[in-house]
């Protein structure tokens, strides 16, 4: 997760400053949130089209969803990890 939120640094060649210090299942949960929970999501409503008939350019849409779902839980959780890293 730090790597993917530090782009710019990685860039630039500035040295990255992050220090994760979660648990095993914290990095589990952050897991299941980003990689699980979207393709569930996503076969879910393809199915969901294929059964209906809806067309692909509506599953097209979906995974678009789901995929700016995942970017903004992905911003989320960093946000909050390093607020309560920050807060004693």
């Amino acid at each position: 997760m730090p790597i993917t939120l530090n782009f710019v640094n990685i860039a630039v060649g500035n040295p990255s400053k992050y220090r994760w210090g979660l648990s095993f299942p914290t990095h589990m949960n952050l897991f299941f949130l980003q990689v699980i929970v979207p393709i569930l999501v996503v076969l879910l409503f393809t199915t969901l089209s294929n059964l209906i008939g809806l067309g692909a350019s509506v599953e097209w849409v979906a995974r678009v969803l789901v995929f700016y779902w995942s970017a903004i839980t992905l911003t989320l959780c960093h946000q909050l990890i390093t607020t309560s890293q920050k807060t004693p």
